[in-house]
This record gives structure tokens, sequence and C-alpha cells, in this order.
């Protein structure tokens, strides 16, 4: 029976061309299309191919038997059972595929359950328990702030912007207003003055001036300020997460405007590159950006003037180990991108180290004990960073992982080999699932280019180690 008759018979059965993707599937589980060398021999018509089901299996048998049944010539019959052959193959094949992508999902699980030990889950209904607990107000500030004129109470400002009492307490007690009223210059005052023409700064103002208790206010009651534009185009989810604001008071401008988080300004970094731009980046501010932004891969993977992810960002700038984790469970492909000098995450890391320790003492590390002070700190975070390259390229596998095998692999900097070669020096003569040693796959792997982290290249500065927007 011919490709043509079968596609008649049954119509719903317009299977896609070889290696197009399965609709169903994320881009990130595809696996790879049956071999093309059964396409001519199971059916005359090009447009049936691949039967990707068991109900595609049991028709086709079907077919099979009736047609044997009608056929008198031992050539047809041969022609038959070759294409039964073949039909047998490929049901063998999708056996397969479906065992891969049942493994994939257990490493996809498993990489998941490794980042969540360190990094709280991303979900809106659990930021308030991620934040910290702080006491309430004293009675003399509960006098100060009942003796403030248009002063919202914590129940009031809770009602108005979904704020629980903690997060309220959190804001006070970080308000550096000292609860006194501020008396707005005649400048100022013109400034306030809120119309189409010249619409209101004073949410910036506040914000800038760590008025906490105040701006709260002024988002309640103008929340159309949140989208004001300042200098470098900045608005004030930006200067917010800049000033270090408490966690509380970027969830209450993320509520009013989520579209904020993929706001950028003139340097085209949106607020969690700029969070990520210190080495005291607030976790709680990572987490709350990306709970409440509208699309988490959009913001995790956009890039600044420079060409930098936030996770580049915060690489480069010394981010605590928990900003890492959290970025890479959000988007873990960003470890594999380049900025606009060619280099990826974890070169970005080491370009730091580089100038704080020297490349000097880098280059000098031998054995477990050179590893010390900053170099400790810095393999920490290139391990996760590690982990997460290898996983890319070795999404299957349930072996050990081995840190002279993952470096000797991917795109890092030498000296990350060098430390993984003295911390695991039993590494260079052991084999992996593949009977390798370090050396053939280092052999195997593509050639990365050397590049120069020691801050003697144009761009690389000591501004790298301590970075201010």
């Amino acid at each position: 029976m011919s490709g043509a008759s079968a596609s008649a018979v049954y119509p719903q059965f317009q299977y896609p061309a070889h290696g197009a993707a399965s609709a169903s599937l994320p881009p990130s589980t595809l696996l790879p299309s049956l071999p093309s060398t059964t396409t001519g021999e199971l059916f005359a018509a090009p447009h049936i191919q691949h039967p990707q089901n068991q109900n595609a299996m049991i028709l086709y048998n079907s077919l099979y038997l009736s047609q044997l049944q009608q056929m008198n010539t031992q050539e047809q019959q041969n022609l038959l059972i070759q294409q039964r052959l073949a039909l047998q193959h490929m049901e063998q094949q999708l056996l397969q595929q479906q065992a891969m992508m049942m493994q994939q999902s257990i490493q996809q699980r498993q990489l998941q359950t490794a980042l969540q030990q360190v990094a709280a889950p991303l979900t809106a209904t659990q930021l308030p328990n991620s934040q910290p607990s702080l006491p309430s107000l004293n009675a003399e500030q509960q006098a100060a702030v009942a003796a403030m004129p248009n002063v919202p109470t914590q129940q009031s400002a809770g009602q108005a912007l979904g704020l629980s009492a903690t997060e309220i307490a959190s804001i006070y007690e970080a308000d550096e207003s000292n609860f006194h009223t501020h008396h707005p210059s005649d400048d100022e005052e013109e400034e306030d003055e809120d119309d189409d023409n010249h619409p209101s700064r004073r949410l910036l103002r506040l914000v800038e001036d760590h008025h906490w208790v105040s701006a709260i206010q002024r988002i309640a009651t103008h929340p159309h300020e949140t989208q004001q534009v300042g200098i470098q185009g900045r608005t004030p989810l930006h200067v917010a997460c800049d000033h270090d604001a408490p966690s509380a008071f970027i969830r209450a401008l993320m509520t009013v405007w989520p579209e904020g988080a993929e706001r950028v300004g003139t340097t085209h970094m949106n607020p969690l590159h700029i969070t990520c731009t210190s080495p005291h980046a607030n976790v709680d501010i990572v987490r709350v950006l990306l709970a409440g932004c509208r699309d988490t891969l959009m913001i995790t993977g956009a890039k600044d003037v420079d060409g930098d992810t936030a996770l580049h960002a915060a690489c480069r700038c010394g981010a605590p180990i928990d900003v890492l984790l959290i970025l890479l469970r959000a988007n873990p492909i960003t470890v594999m991108w380049k900025d606009y000098e060619g280099l990826n995450p974890i070169m970005r890391l080491w370009v730091r180290y580089y100038v704080l320790v020297g490349g000097k003492v880098i280059s000098a590390v031998k054995k477990p004990s050179d590893v010390n002070g900053e170099l400790v700190e810095a393999w920490q975070k290139s391990l996760v960073l590690l982990k997460v390259m290898h996983s890319m390229d070795h999404p299957i596998s349930e072996q050990p992982f081995r840190h002279v095998h993952a470096a000797s692999a991917v795109d890092c900097p030498r000296c990350v080999v060098r430390v993984a070669m003295a911390l695991s020096p039993h590494e260079l003569l052991s084999r992996d699932e593949n009977n390798c040693l370090p050396i053939h796959i280092a052999a195997a792997a593509p050639v990365f280019a050397a590049q120069d982290l020691r801050g003697e290249s144009e761009g690389f500065v000591t501004d790298d180690s301590w970075f201010e927007e």
C-alpha cells in the first residue's frame, strides 16, 4: 500500500518532517529525531514519516496484516516483510526516545533539587515567609508616628498595598527620616505639583532620601508616580534597588507596577541588574523581583550596555552565592552566554579575583592548602557555575560529578582547571562513564580561546572588583 493511499485512509496521521520539533515539548527537552534512512523504505509518500505514538504503530501493523493476505507474489511479500522490519526498528527507537525523555526529566529534577538546597523557592506565596523577622515599633516610635500628619498606620498601609504587619515593620525600621516632618523647599514644592505637563517627582525624591514610610504613603495615594523616570532613565524601582531598600518596599512598588522590573535605564540595566551589581546584593530583593515580574526569562536574560546579564553582573561584582543560585534556578542557560567582550559568567567571576588576589597567587596554586582566603569563595562560586555548565552539555548522567573532568570539558578559565586539579588530584587518573580521563576530554573539547583575566587588557580594570553604576 503506497504512502498516498495510507494517507487517504488515515488522514489524521500527518506526521512532521524529519527533525521537526514536537510542539508539546519545550526546547530544552527535545530529543534527537529518528534516522532518515528508514523514511523512503517505509512509504513512498514523503509526508508520512516516523510514527510518534503507539496508536499509529497499531494501525500500521493492521495495515500490514491485511495487505499480506492479499498479495500473491513472493516479491510483494518480501517488500512487506522489509517494511515490517523497518517499522519494528522505529518502534524500538521510539521506546528508546521515551526512556531518554524519562531520564532527562529525572536529571532536571535532580538539578532543581540541588539548587533548592540553598535557594528558597521563587513563589510569591512564600515570599512573606522569607522576610526577616523584625520587632514591632517601640512605644517611642509609635508615638512619633501617631503625631505625624498623613502618615499611614501599619494596618492601613497593609490594606492598601497588600503588605503584612511584619513587612510594614521592616519598612519603619529601615526608614532614615527619624519620623520628622519634612518641610519642602520652594523648588521641591514646585516639583510636587502634579499635572500633565510636569509630573511630580516627589516619590523619586523620597526614595533617594530613604524616606520609606513617606514613600509607601505616596505609592498608595499616587500610584502613577511609580512610572516616573528620573536621572539616567531610572524609575523609583531602579533607585530603590540601587539604594538597598527593604524588600517589602520593593514588593509594594512591584504590586502597583510589575512592568517596572522590565524597564531599563540609559545603560540598559533593569532593576535586577542593579540589585546584583553589589557585593552585598540582597537575596530577598532578587526573590521579590523574580516572583513579581511578568516574565522571569526576560529580566534574567536581558543584557546591559556591556552585554552583561544579571548573572554576569553578580559574578563581576561579587554578589553572594545565594544570589547566583537563585539566578541559575530562574534561567540556567545564561551560564553559557557571553558578554560583548566574549566572557561568560565564570570568566567574569575570575576577572574580579585576578584583581583582588593577583595573578601570581592564582597561578601558584598547586595543593589544597594554597586555596585560602578569597580563593575559597572564588572556588565555591565556580563550583556552582561549573555544575550547571556541565549539566548543559551532559543532561543525562547518573555518574558522580568530577571537578577536573567538568572543568576540562567546558569553556572556563585555565585557573579553574588548575584549582580543580589541586583540590582533586586523584581525578587526573580517574575515568568517567565513557572510560575517558580528563586529558581525553580536554583533547576532544572545542578549542576555547585563552582569555586575559589579569586586568591588563582593555576593558578589565580595577572597577571590576568594586562596581558602581
